[in-house]
């Protein structure tokens, strides 16, 4: 591989111990997002992604590879009080990318709408200055999805309520560790979705 994102692998395999390695591996994320977060199964990039599978993950429904965000789970693994590691923590609650929910509300919720992500970010990095936004967007997780299930019924094949149940649960385990302003925004989403969700179940007993 070629260029700076080139350099940087190479420094990462060859000083896996240097005081720089939290920084390469964030900025290694950032030209990996900008350069191969997908990556077209016919394409020439296509060798090089399966054969780095923890960085890669293939998706059959798309005929595509999809950038894991290794690197900057690494960071955030390797170096959790490093100042960049809420950084990357929060690159990791992006919407999962590839293959197909067919229907099931739950998928739409912890993948696409990115619950999963941004609760385990909640959870380990509650005072950062991304924990407002990640908050606006768990609560719009759950409040878009249930609004669209609940809009057009027939797009949604399964509603699962007692998953959608459990993973506010779990919001809500979250909420109470939050500071005050955000453990009150938290619950208005909440206390929303389940409304939602319990329309959703009187329709679809």
């Amino acid at each position: 591989m070629e260029g700076r994102l080139g350099v940087l692998r190479d420094s990462l395999a060859q000083f896996p111990t240097d005081a720089r390695v939290p920084n390469w591996l964030w900025e290694s994320g950032i030209l990996m997002l900008a350069h191969f977060s997908s990556v077209d199964g016919s394409s020439p990039a296509a060798d090089f992604a399966k054969h780095h599978p923890d960085e890669f993950a293939w998706s059959q429904p798309d005929g595509a590879y999809f950038y894991t965000r290794y690197q900057f789970r690494e960071l955030v693994r390797r170096f959790p009080s490093h100042d960049r590691a809420d950084d990357a923590a929060y690159r990791l609650a992006d919407p999962v990318e590839g293959g197909e929910c067919e229907g099931y509300v739950p998928c739409y919720i912890e993948y696409r709408g990115a619950f999963r992500g941004l609760n385990a970010f909640l959870a380990r990095f509650p005072k950062s200055e991304y924990a407002g936004e990640a908050v606006g967007r768990a609560n719009d997780a759950f409040t878009s999805n249930l609004a669209d299930a609940l809009a057009h019924p027939d797009g949604f094949e399964t509603l699962s309520p007692q998953t959608v149940d459990s993973l506010l649960k779990a919001y809500s385990a979250t909420a109470a560790r939050l500071p005050d302003s955000l453990r009150a925004k938290t619950q208005a989403g909440i206390d929303s979705a389940r409304q939602m969700l319990d329309s959703l179940a009187r329709a679809h007993p």
